[in-house]
């Protein structure tokens, strides 16, 4: 799991609720909430591809700025360009429990 994480201006930082994992099962990823974390998210969520890669970029940082970075990168598009989708991903994943910010880190 990520570190706990902190707030540098517009740079947030998120954790993963302790429990979610994401697998991909014939061709499909899903976020499965293992242990405790049932009691606060749902059981299973499905994924795009884009999404899982928002996933798998969170599990190695928490920063929205690395994030946006690498996904950049991988789609040959700007931070510009990157950054409402990926805001849309980590508010829709915070709101259903997924992660959380650092005053709301599990």
């Amino acid at each position: 799991m990520t570190p706990f994480c902190r707030k540098r201006g517009d740079n947030m930082r998120y954790r993963i609720h302790s429990g979610v994992v994401l697998e991909t099962v014939c061709g499909e990823h899903l976020l499965l909430a293992t242990r405790a974390s049932c009691a606060d998210c749902p059981y299973v969520q499905q994924l795009n591809d884009t999404a899982a890669f928002f996933w798998r970029q969170l599990e190695k940082t928490p920063e929205t700025e690395q994030l946006a970075r690498a996904a950049a990168e991988k789609y040959s598009l700007s931070e510009a360009e990157i950054l409402p989708g990926l805001q849309r991903f980590l508010d829709s994943m915070e709101e259903l429990g997924y992660i959380r910010r650092e005053e709301e880190a599990i």
